[in-house]
């Protein structure tokens, strides 16, 4: 990550409630709390509409809390993509994530505009 990670009082206040997830702990642990208007625009946030590659796989997702998280393209920040996406810049950079012996490399290719439908 080459920024600090950057939150809402609003989301580091609910991502503090959720079940114990080392990774996610980490990032709170670093975290710095600012206005939302003062998270950079390129920086995954809570609720962001992604696109990331997976390996050689391109996926779109939003992230989510877990609690919303079980519909289609929403990705919870309790599961090792979601944590690892979450506060990430847009570009070159790679999140490499280490699950027992399986190492995954992804790529945050974009933060996508919501759709109108979505605002409403």
């Amino acid at each position: 990550m080459t920024t600090p990670f950057m939150t809402t009082l609003a989301d580091c206040v609910l991502l503090a409630q959720l079940p114990p997830y080392e990774p996610l702990r980490r990032k709170l642990e670093r975290a710095v709390v600012v206005a939302s208007e003062a998270v950079p625009a390129d920086v995954a946030t809570m609720n962001s509409r992604v696109r990331y590659t997976d390996g050689a796989q391109q996926r779109v997702a939003r992230l989510a809390y877990p609690a919303s998280a079980g519909g289609p393209g929403l990705l919870s920040v309790l599961t090792p993509v979601g944590a690892a996406l979450l506060a990430e810049n847009r570009g070159p950079e790679s999140v490499f994530i280490v699950a027992g012996a399986i190492t995954v490399v992804l790529t945050l290719a974009a933060l996508l505009l919501p759709s109108i439908r979505e605002l409403e």
